[in-house]
């Protein structure tokens, strides 16, 4: 069974998208329905007040000399769930180790007092 769900793009993150190369964001495209599988485990673990569960990833395409992070969060509303793309940014190699450095030295890897719009 194949799952359905809504994606939700900040502008600033959909413009970095649009400006990768189509394998890039064939490549990104293809990880999403399990980064909402894994975020809806975690959805229903979340406290009650908390409305969304989000982190930071990072994704590497040394072949295009890429390095990207992406802040994503996860809800789920009455039509199903939905996936914000909050972040999208490309960085240099040195910002990405830095950041993948203080995403794993991050006590709450969850965002779950973020609220969604």
């Amino acid at each position: 069974m194949e799952s359905t769900f809504d994606t939700h793009w900040a502008d600033e993150a959909r413009l970095t998208f649009n400006q990768l190369p189509t394998e890039v964001q064939n490549a990104f495209l293809r990880q999403l329905p399990n980064l909402v599988a894994s975020y809806a485990s975690l959805y229903a673990q979340r406290p009650e007040d908390s409305k969304v569960v989000g982190t930071i990833s990072h994704m590497q395409a040394p072949d295009w000399n890429l390095w990207l992070r992406m802040g994503t969060e996860y809800a789920e509303a009455e039509t199903g769930p939905i996936l914000f793309v909050n972040e999208f940014s490309s960085l240099s190699p040195e910002d990405f180790e830095q950041s993948v450095v203080a995403a794993r030295q991050s006590g709450d890897r969850l965002n779950e007092d973020r609220n969604a719009d």
